[in-house]
């Protein structure tokens, strides 16, 4: 499972993954290993091939390996939760820019260009139109 750590993220050795990555692939599978343990290692070699090789994309692994969709796994599920709660964090603060915005009667950022911001950024902004509005 860690094999893919012992190459290093150049074109040849990512040229070899499609052919590669099947047999890391039914190592793990190997009768030797429970139901839980294999998708463990499983998680493991895909988590070690992204992170050696940090121009593929998930598609391109899933491609090689009969993965479940992301979006399926646990993992995945709790990824997705992290995503839409900053997602909203981040929209509840471009939100109350805005609004501080119009009541200074200055010129709205645009949605855009604020959702480029961090969200550290975007805190200071607010707490700097909040302190002129003297919230």
């Amino acid at each position: 499972m860690l094999k893919p750590l012992e190459l290093s993220d150049r074109k040849e050795n990512r040229e070899k993954l499609p052919e590669l990555v099947p047999q890391w692939e039914a190592e793990i599978r190997s009768p030797e290993f429970s139901e839980h343990d294999t998708e463990e290692l499983t998680e493991l070699l895909v988590y070690a091939i992204l992170q050696r090789f940090q121009k593929l994309t998930l598609k391109e692994v899933e491609k090689m390996m009969q993965l479940t969709p992301l979006d399926q796994t646990v993992a995945g599920k709790e990824l997705i939760q992290m995503g839409v709660e900053r997602g909203v964090k981040k929209g509840e603060l471009i939100g109350k820019i805005q609004m501080a915005q119009r009541f200074l009667k200055r010129r709205l950022t645009p949605k855009k260009k604020l959702l480029l911001k961090s969200t550290d950024k975007l805190k200071a902004t607010l707490e700097r139109l909040e302190s002129t509005l003297s919230v």
